[in-house]
């Protein structure tokens, strides 16, 4: 699914855990999304949410959603991750 018409998109990436859903960074307050810092980042195969003030650090979240997500850290803790299994 690709989210790049939706309000406050700004980019998107694979899900390391499950290649076929993404990990999205949106403007938080063009998306409106309530979140405290200026990016959201949400998973989509779990619905988690984020938010960083920088967008570098976004980006690292949408290539790590483990560490944000506790559907992802799971999968990963449990040995079904997609990355994990190679």
């Amino acid at each position: 699914m690709s989210h790049d018409l939706g309000p406050g998109y700004i980019a998107e990436g694979r899900n390391p855990h499950v290649p076929s859903e993404k990990v999205v960074i949106y403007d938080a307050a063009e998306a409106e999304i309530d979140v405290d810092e200026k990016y959201a980042i949400v998973c989509d195969s779990h619905q988690s949410v984020t938010s960083e003030a920088f967008l570098s650090d976004a980006r690292a979240d949408m290539e790590a959603p483990e560490g944000f997500c506790s559907g992802c850290r799971g999968l990963v803790l449990h040995g079904y991750s997609a990355k994990e299994r190679g």
